[in-house]
């Protein structure tokens, strides 16, 4: 972790340390949840409305989808989008484990919706 905290002392780096974090990160969040609902890229292209090959390119970590897409993502990975300004150092803690298991979003029927229909 030192090392990290070295190298982001430099303004230059830190801006594409978060840049990379972005692309990266959500490009393989965007696989992952995808492949966890058992989706094809041309499944999850119906659901937000996109021809297919916008689903390639989200997920070939060249491309920052914009806020109203990733809401479609959310919609359609039945799971919350959360969006907020972090210090670095929650940064550095979010990009410690990067494993499908740590990336992939319950629905809200896997995480909540049991809870919520006992009445």
């Amino acid at each position: 972790m030192e090392k990290i905290i070295n190298k982001l002392q430099d303004k230059t780096y830190r801006t594409s340390y978060v840049r990379s974090h972005i692309e990266t990160g959500l490009s393989f969040q965007i696989r992952i949840n995808r492949k966890a609902r058992r989706l094809t890229q041309y499944d999850l292209a119906d659901q937000i409305n996109t021809p297919q090959p916008n689903i390639s390119r989200l997920e070939s970590c060249s491309h920052i989808p914009s806020i109203p897409t990733l809401l479609k993502l959310a919609e359609a990975f039945d799971c919350a989008l959360l969006v907020k300004f972090v210090p670095f150092s929650r940064l550095i803690d979010e990009t410690k484990d990067l494993s499908p298991e740590a990336l992939t979003a319950a629905s809200f029927i896997e995480d909540l919706g049991e809870n919520t229909n006992k009445s």
